[in-house]
């Protein structure tokens, strides 16, 4: 890095002045100091009458303070929400200095929220991206929430591309200069929060010949294995069979690919109980075209980040892993392929799931609600670390599950269908912590009638009318049923399929998304308070 910078500016002529820069010392502190950035992000506030930049401990010089503010009054700066500037030739001035140093407004500061830090840090990083092309070491200065910082420069400088194939993205390093430990490890937690929502964004974007059903279990097991206390297990369809997960086999049958069933665990509570706070069951459909019922041809290709629901729940655990919050989580991800082949599932076809109840299959494009109704039984009733029942407890699914969310929230929110109050009010509280909300649909028994089967209890569609709202009761019609005596499972459904995919965001560009990964950890971390303080 050193050897490509020392070059690049010597080649630009920016260190021939010798009152500037003297070569004697190119090995000096300082100058080792001025290599570790190549550019710095500061933010700055609106005031009434002109700006107020918000220096780090290096530009705190009269000098330098004076001229910054000159440039920006040149430029007609205000410091307006996400209005910014790039200042070039600092360090001809003092070498600790980097090259670009990129302001950000983030408007009047009583009104400044998480959301503006968040935005704003990410703006500023493209647009230093847009400027150096080669690997760049950027520093971030103080903004007013630097956990939300971390999360939108982290989030920005995703790039598929250069960590495909399992290569790490070495093209960008960002450096947090601030002394403070509480805000060093506000930044420290919100790269873990990003951290955890790329590697989703990553999973969801594989292209399907290379993230297969056992592809997806030998990655997941390659990044979980060593953090503390998860465990991975892979069943193989032996054990599927097994099971008599009838309708998750349906799935998979038009494919030469096995399925497969992950299961993670997560074990972060010190006490004696292995018994899970929460068992999430996300969707791991590898490809789907649609099966014998095929989908148009035109963006078909997307249809490899139909695992999304599952590779969210991959993130999500490495993430609290790593925050080592004190809870206990199962996750459960049914994996294949959804494909047209003589042996695929048809049409009219009649099968079982594994709590023996009968499903018509209408629609095979409706394939999502089957993998996760044998998973989200299996959650309920398995024995390894079963899952809490009643108010301390709760089953959740996440899917890209229906095109009908879609045209109900469109890219903005995804879809929560509960049965409980308390579980909504976290699950919102949590997306609006990490502005990637959800919104309440109805999870009414009225809509079931639209299910009714002639020759089966069910059936797996209910018509466009109502499409997600069908597609959440049909899940629900799987949660185990509990004895009179015990409380029954707390439910809620994510239908994820309004946000999979960014289009020309601010944050996250465009692409496979990786939300609601995000709000997942901060509905996790929130559960854990929100239970201690009812105790």
């Amino acid at each position: 890095m050193q050897n490509i910078i020392s070059s690049k500016f010597v080649q630009n002529g920016l260190f021939q002045n010798k009152n500037i820069f003297c070569w004697n010392n190119i090995f000096n502190g300082i100058y080792q100091r001025r290599l570790k950035s190549d550019a710095l992000i500061i933010c700055a506030y609106k005031n009434k009458k002109d700006f107020k930049v918000n220096l780090t401990k290096d530009l705190k010089n009269e000098y330098i303070e004076k001229e910054i503010n000159r440039r920006l009054k040149a430029s007609h700066f205000e410091g307006k929400k996400f209005e910014m500037r790039s200042l070039f030739g600092f360090s001809d001035i003092k070498n600790e200095l980097p090259d670009i140093i990129q302001v950000v407004g983030l408007g009047e500061r009583n009104k400044v929220n998480a959301d503006i830090n968040r935005r704003a840090a990410a703006l500023g990083s493209s647009a230093i991206l847009k400027l150096i092309n080669t690997p760049v070491n950027i520093s971030v200065g103080p903004f007013d929430n630097n956990k939300a910082v971390s999360e939108g420069v982290h989030l920005r400088s995703y790039n598929y591309k250069t960590i495909f194939n399992g290569k790490i993205n070495k093209h960008i390093k960002y450096t947090f200069e601030e002394e403070d430990e509480k805000e060093k490890e506000q930044w420290k937690i919100g790269k873990i929060f990003s951290d955890a929502q790329n590697l989703s964004r990553y999973l969801s974007e594989l292209p399907s010949n290379y993230l297969t059903p056992t592809q997806f279990c030998d990655t997941a097991s390659k990044i979980l294995q060593k953090e503390k206390n998860i465990e991975v297990i892979v069943r193989n369809k032996e054990w599927i069979q097994s099971k008599k997960m009838g309708a998750f086999l349906a799935v998979s049958k038009g494919s030469a690919e096995e399925p497969k069933f992950l299961e993670i665990y997560y074990r972060g509570r010190i006490d004696n109980d292995n018994t899970a706070d929460i068992g999430f069951i996300g969707k791991g459909v590898c490809f789907d075209s649609g099966g014998i019922s095929l989908k148009p041809a035109k963006d078909m290709k997307a249809m490899k980040g139909d695992m999304g629901g599952g590779a969210c729940l991959v993130g999500m655990m490495k993430a609290v892993a790593k925050l080592q919050i004190p809870i206990n989580i199962a996750a459960f991800i049914p994996l294949a392929e959804n494909l047209p082949s003589s042996t695929s599932v048809k049409p009219g076809d009649v099968v079982y799931a594994s709590n023996n109840k009968s499903i018509e299959i209408d629609n095979t494009d409706a394939e999502g609600r089957l993998l996760l109704a044998d998973g989200l039984f299996y959650a309920g009733t398995q024995d390894i670390l079963p899952v809490k029942r009643g108010k301390n407890g709760a089953l959740i699914t996440i899917a890209t599950l229906t095109g009908a969310i879609d045209v109900a929230l469109g890219n903005v929110y995804s879809g929560a269908f509960t049965n409980d109050n308390s579980l909504w009010k976290s699950l919102k509280h949590a997306g609006k912590r990490a502005n990637d909300p959800f919104w309440r649909m109805p999870l009414s028994e009225e809509y079931h009638k639209l299910i009714k089967s002639n020759v089966a209890d069910i059936v797996n569609t209910g018509g466009r009318s109502g499409g997600s709202c069908t597609a959440a009761l049909f899940v629900k019609q799987f949660v185990p049923k509990t004895n009179k005596n015990e409380k029954p499972f707390r439910f809620a459904h994510l239908d994820i399929a309004s946000v999979d995919t960014a289009i020309n965001d601010d944050i996250l560009g465009n692409g496979m998304s990786g939300r609601p990964t995000r709000s997942l950890i901060e509905f996790i971390s929130s559960y854990i308070r929100k239970n201690n303080e009812n105790k």
